[in-house]
């Protein structure tokens, strides 16, 4: 009994500990990594690699997961080794980074440290899952990365992409089954996956400016009808969060082409038109528009999962209760949908609102980077990919607390799902590129060559 007690004491002051030292890991985190983005490439050496950084990180990891040991030892003992497993890929990944360091790399691993949290409190299958899903990420970000490297070889998978981007959402629309009024998820031999996932790399690499010829008007007109067709099937699922980030991205693409202020004008009204025709036939999104800031008067209808994620937002405060000690993931799709109350809840406001400064700091990056960048193919992939995640996480955060109507998007790498932070880490490849040699301007290159 005594030995029992002295665990429960020394767990106590685990969590105490972690509410504490959490938040400090987390600024000095997101502080660093706003350094690293826009800095300029080192010019020696010394110091390329963010040591200090990455050994932070390592410790927010660690910390995590020594909260989740105490939370589940006794239920999950395996669970431990599933996160040792993801140490040892994010050294693999460092020492893979080489002279120039990590950047994009650094911010996904901070929130895939948040996502590994979310799912292991949910089981050792969903961690597993995640943990494949993350593997999976990652060796196709590398990928990515080296295929970026060549912006002139990188271009000709434009057209396949748009190919596979549109039978992957037309697939899904035609053969999947109706989930809570969405057709967004496929099984094969017992695999549950979601397309409009995977879907999402192909599409910022087919919206990407050409690297060999100027666009013309033809160009921007296929580009539209490319991006009308990928929201329509979207919306045909009843996916209608998705389809908002796949025209985000259109919007960002198109004000990169010569003219493209009218085909984001023409798509803007097209989408005003689209939506009011969609909250006519009523339905699921006109449910969800119905409750929107008023989610208080629905609380136990249309804006039960609103409610209670600002009331899981208000008991966590700054520092949360501690990572397992919350009551929101209990409610469905907490894991999901709602992640972000879970985060503020457990871990705090100060961690939750580190992981939304993080993307935001990424798609800052892109637009300053753009400014100096010499390759199109570059910049746009960076500036698209920006936007999806940026908006994507804007769904998720301000639809939870009822500020946006509540759309049923993921958080980038933190919500619970393997093919959602598979996806994610792909479209983290496309930002950051502004280090690849392609992109940086003549001048630059031949100042470095000469030092």
């Amino acid at each position: 009994m005594a030995g029992k007690e002295r665990r429960m004491s020394a767990s106590g002051s685990l969590i105490t500990s972690a509410r504490l030292l959490l938040p400090l890991l987390a600024a000095f985190i997101t502080a660093g990594a706003g350094v690293r983005i826009f800095r300029g490439r080192p010019r020696h050496g010394i110091g390329q690699r963010p040591w200090t950084l990455f050994l932070a990180l390592m410790v927010f990891g660690l910390l995590l997961a020594l909260c989740i040991t105490v939370e589940r030892w006794e239920t999950e003992p395996k669970q431990p080794l599933l996160f040792l497993a993801f140490w040892v890929v994010q050294w693999l990944c460092f020492i893979l980074a080489g002279r120039d360091g990590m950047k994009a790399e650094l911010v996904g691993f901070f929130l895939t440290d948040l996502g590994l949290m979310i799912a292991s409190l949910s089981g050792p299958s969903a961690l597993l899952t995640q943990l494949l899903g993350i593997v999976l990420g990652i060796a196709g970000f590398y990928l990515l990365r080296l295929l970026l490297r060549t912006p002139r070889l990188a271009e000709k998978f434009r057209i396949p992409s748009a190919v596979l981007c549109i039978a992957l959402l037309a697939v899904t629309l035609f053969l999947s089954e109706d989930v809570n009024g969405a057709r967004s998820w496929l099984t094969v031999s017992g695999i549950t996956f979601q397309p409009s996932e995977a879907a999402k790399a192909f599409y910022v690499m087919s919206l990407a400016l050409p690297e060999t010829r100027l666009p013309k008007k033809t160009e921007l007109i296929l580009l539209t009808a490319f991006s009308a067709l990928c929201v329509l099937l979207l919306v045909a699922q009843n996916d209608l969060g998705t389809a908002l980030v796949f025209f985000a991205g259109f919007l960002a693409a198109v004000t990169l082409y010569r003219g493209g202020f009218i085909a984001a004008a023409a798509g803007i009204l097209g989408a005003a038109g689209g939506s009011a025709i969609v909250m006519r036939l009523g339905g699921r999104a006109a449910g969800r528009f119905e409750s929107w800031g008023r989610a208080w008067e629905y609380a136990n209808d249309a804006g039960y999962q609103q409610t209670r994620t600002m009331a899981a937002v208000a008991s966590g405060g700054l520092l949360g209760l501690g990572v397992g000690q919350g009551w929101l993931r209990e409610v469905y799709a907490a894991s999901t949908d709602m992640v972000f109350g879970v985060l503020c809840e457990e871990v705090g406001l100060l961690v939750a609102s580190s992981a939304v400064l993080l993307i935001l700091l990424l798609a800052v990056q892109a637009v300053w980077a753009a400014r100096s960048g010499k390759s199109p193919y570059l910049i746009s992939c960076a500036c698209v990919a920006s936007m999806l995640l940026v908006v994507q996480t804007g769904l998720n955060v301000l639809g939870s607390l009822d500020v946006l109507p509540f759309t049923g998007v993921t958080f980038p790498l933190v919500s619970q799902g393997g093919t959602s932070v598979a996806a994610c880490w792909w479209i983290l490849a496309f930002t950051g590129t502004d280090r690849l040699p392609a992109f940086q301007p003549e001048a630059q290159e031949r100042g470095e060559t000469e030092q």
